[in-house]
């Protein structure tokens, strides 16, 4: 079945056609009305709207057919089994204003008012006085009474046209919006109640700007109860980058933070006006889209920014309805605004150098302000930490978007758009959600967790019970309590233990406020979101992902609190002294030509890992015993994060790279043992890695270092023993960091055939310094000058340890003569005996001769 719809205004315009199946009844069975239900009315393959419609197909051979509706004009009525039941309803509009509207016939829309129509009532806004200079509407409340079904399925769409009062009295419709589903705004309807407030803590409507301003400088000191715990005093072992690494799970980067009783921020995995418990920052302006034209030629137009409030009416108040609902809406006049962006990090950046990297900035605009972080861009970094606080000024409604912009940061051409991302401000600075600053867990009074917003706990909290009409607040004094619509809550609720509580927690009355407007009311948390970057040319494809949030402060309110300190942690420069004495027990790893002994010229070589700063010790040579002596010295440089325990590494990607890349690696230590050839390569003997952050306790001696029989229990329940070494005991470490000083044998290890066993022990100290206590304790490296803290004498090593090339009378007199004595004087003996016998054979014919001649 087809059903067609015509324009009944002017000549017939074809709007339409709804293609339906109706339901085939059997009056003999029983005649029941098929209920309404919407059908989609198309033109083609552009939607038109629905209709709201039931059809029905009786059979004539079936029985008597039901008695025909009643007539109204030319018309048969809705039967009462099929029509829904109406009831009165108020409709309230809060008609905030409008945005980016599009010209019309090549005209700025400057004057418009907005017509609301629903179930054929129809109210209008008044018209605008000047779209450029105040977008807002003066009167934005409105309010019209209508019959609407109770039912959800049939209740009709409200339709907005945006008109606009042009000269001459011209009226062009420069937009429509259609709204199918009212039901999302139905709400219960408001109960009258005089609302009860705090004596003792006065409205913030009361307040002046001047007042605001006197309680911004001063501010409040902590309780008498917490005057045991040191008041005011600020840890500065605790930093913003602390609160975030504990929030984020990484507890191995934020210190003593949790220890100390500190609170969690909330980390979002999307942007803030996506979570589910905001809905968007709509509960008082909604942004409704606004088009010209129907289907798919339909054209953005604008938006409209407002809301509506749809509740029942009953008979009896009819003489004295309820409350407005939207009522105590802000003013809609123009507000000055002061922004802080806070940019935590960026989060896998897509790349835009040839390298696959980029060298990352933040620049932020608001209004006509806009900042930039050009001059600190991240150098080859696609997870950059930047740490940035811009402060940027606008005026509400003119300027409502928040854009933010990653770029990167070219040398020759023009720097490249990464991505962007843009945030909404008005609807957050509107929502009673209060999204301007967000609430912490605690409030402190000093530290890196100051309190930071413009209003109290308690004055938030009468604000919050008068926007959402609850009664009270009520204060109690003994226990401190307080009634917040008839539900009572104590301090002792949440906090059960005023001991663990951090040292800059401050008035207990503002804490009790925090608790309640925290856990009870559904407010904006202090908070980190992560937004999505995209980029035009890549619409629906994210560039990477940006972690950030905002703070919005009335520009009239001043001084205002100061920023977060979220600064990236500075490396602080230290310096390694390695003292190698001696290494015990080193393998043997070659056999004497000369004599045949087992041994090993032996050196030790070291390194921190990441860098390329190798260094070694001399050569132990001819160690046939396995002990190596040294007296060597190694120095080190380092950027170390303490809170972190980790160590900041600079290289460059490049030989043509202008800057270096940073990273960040655990504060490893490798040593190594190594026997030195004179012509082949140098034959690896064994290593040890040592963190820096968690040292293994050093044994007090060689034959502490181990191996040791330590029993284990097996899954079985049955004993067995384990061999490990003071590498594999977890339970005694020492920060290096905070000991300074670590002096005992470590074990040097290989793995031989899947097999990890000690192959040498190495007696030495290690040492780290500040910069500052390098230079008052000079060292040098080796045994060089100078030779100091401590002075390195020359090693004491057997007459044996030479390179045999270089000495090769040393070499016969310590290797040869050593081993081949009686062989070198029996050799002698018989070189000489023949010389002897030699010289007798060459002389005796000729003294013969003479002899037997009687020559003298």
């Amino acid at each position: 079945m087809i059903y067609k719809l015509f324009l009944d205004q002017g000549a017939p315009e074809f709007l339409g056609r709804v293609l339906c199946s109706p339901a085939v009844i059997n009056v003999t069975k029983g005649y029941q009305c098929v209920p309404l239900q919407w059908f989609s009315l198309s033109r083609g393959c552009d939607k038109q709207g629905e209709l709201l419609a039931a059809f029905e197909l009786l059979l004539k051979d079936s029985g008597e057919l039901p008695i025909l509706p009643p007539v109204r004009g030319d018309l048969y009525m809705v039967p009462f089994g099929v029509r829904p039941l109406l009831q009165r309803t108020r409709v309230e509009v809060l008609c905030w204003g409008v945005r980016n509207m599009a010209t019309y016939d090549l005209q700025s829309v400057t004057r418009p008012s907005i017509e609301f129509e629903c179930g054929g009532e129809r109210v209008t806004s008044p018209i605008m006085s000047n779209l450029r200079v105040n977008p807002n509407f003066d009167q934005p409340h409105l309010v019209f009474d209508v019959e609407l079904p109770k039912e959800k399925l049939y209740m009709p769409p409200l339709t907005l046209r945006v008109v606009d009062h042009r000269a001459f009295g011209s009226k062009p419709l420069v937009a429509t919006a259609v709204i199918s589903d009212l039901h999302q705004y139905t709400v219960e309807p408001k109960v009258a109640r005089e609302h009860t407030l705090a004596t003792s803590v006065p409205s913030l409507e009361a307040k002046s700007s001047k007042d605001k301003a006197a309680h911004v400088l001063a501010r409040p000191t902590l309780s008498h109860a917490q005057a045991s715990r040191e008041p005011g005093t600020v840890d500065t072992d605790i930093d913003w980058w602390a609160k975030y690494y504990a929030s984020s799970g990484q507890t191995d980067r934020s210190g003593s933070y949790l220890y100390k009783g500190y609170e969690r921020l909330t980390l979002f995995d999307g942007a803030l006006e996506d979570e589910p418990q905001f809905n968007g920052f709509r509960d008082l302006v909604d942004t409704i889209p606004l088009h010209r034209g129907r289907g798919e030629q339909a054209q953005f137009a604008g938006e409209f920014k407002g809301t509506f409030r749809v509740y029942p009416l009953s008979a009896e108040e009819s003489d004295q309805p309820p409350p407005m609902t939207l009522d105590g809406f802000p003013s809609p006049d123009p507000q000055d605004l002061l922004v802080r962006v806070y940019v935590i990090m960026g989060r896998d950046l897509a790349p835009k150098d040839a390298g696959g990297s980029s060298d990352p900035y933040v620049t932020i605009s608001f209004g006509k302000s806009k900042k930039t972080s050009k001059n600190e861009y991240r150098p080859n970094t696609l997870n950059p930490i930047f740490g940035h606080v811009f402060e940027v000024s606008g005026q509400l409604p003119l300027h409502k978007d928040l854009k933010i912009e990653v770029w990167d940061r070219d040398l020759l051409t023009s720097d490249d758009l990464i991505g962007e991302t843009i945030i909404d401000l008005e609807n957050r600075y509107l929502s009673r959600h209060r999204a301007t600053v967000g609430l912490p867990r605690q409030y402190h009074v000093s530290g890196t967790n100051a309190w930071r917003d413009i209003e109290l706990p308690t004055e938030i909290l009468c604000n919050v019970a008068r926007q959402r009409n609850l009664e009270g607040p009520v204060w109690h004094s003994h226990p401190l309590s307080l009634t917040l619509g008839g539900v009572s809550y104590a301090l002792t609720d949440f906090e059960p233990n005023d001991a663990s509580l951090p040292p800059t927690v401050g008035d207990a009355r503002e804490r009790l406020a925090l608790h309640v407007l925290y856990k009870s009311l559904l407010l904006v948390q202090e908070h980190v979101e992560t937004r999505d970057l995209m980029h035009p040319a890549r619409p629906g494809l994210p560039q990477g992902q940006l972690l950030l949030w905002v703070d919005l402060f009335p520009a009239s309110v001043q001084p205002l609190p100061p920023a977060v300190d979220i600064t990236p942690r500075r490396p602080r420069k230290y310096v390694l002294r390695v003292v190698v004495y001696n290494v015990f027990e080193a393998p043997l790893q070659e056999t004497s030509f000369i004599g045949g002994e087992r041994m090993s010229d032996v050196y030790v070589k070291g390194w921190l890992q990441g860098t390329n700063n190798v260094q070694k010790t001399d050569i132990h040579y001819r160690c046939m015993d396995g002990d190596a002596n040294f007296n060597w010295r190694f120095v080190y440089n380092l950027d170390m994060l303490e809170a972190e325990q980790m160590m900041v590494v600079e290289h460059k990607e490049h030989a043509w790279s202008l800057k270096s890349t940073e990273q960040r690696r655990p504060p490893q230590l490798t040593l190594q043992l190594w026997d030195n050839d004179l012509i082949l390569r140098d034959d690896y003997l064994s290593e040890m890695t040592l963190d820096l952050c968690c040292l293994p306790k050093p044994a007090k001696s060689e034959k502490g270092v181990g191996p040791e029989q330590v029993p284990q229990m097996m899954g079985n329940g049955d004993l067995t023993s384990v061999t490990v070494n003071i590498l594999d005991d977890y339970t005694n470490r020492i920060n290096l960091f905070e000991a300074k000083r670590v002096y005992g044998f470590f074990p040097f290890t290989k793995v031989t055939e899947g097999i990890t066993e000690i192959a040498g022990k190495i007696e030495m100290e290690l040492e780290v310094l500040t910069e500052e206590e390098a230079k008052e304790r000079p060292a040098g490296q080796g045994r060089d000058e100078p030779n100091l803290n401590p002075k390195l004498p020359e090693p004491n090593r057997p007459a044996t340890s030479f390179l045999w090339i270089t000495s090769p009378w040393k070499s016969f007199r310590h290797v040869i003569w050593r081993n081949y004595k009686w062989y070198c004087i029996t050799l002698v003996v018989i070189v000489l005996f023949l010389l002897f016998l030699l010289l007798l054979l060459y002389s005796l014919p000729g003294a013969t001769i003479d002899y037997l001649i009687g020559v003298d």
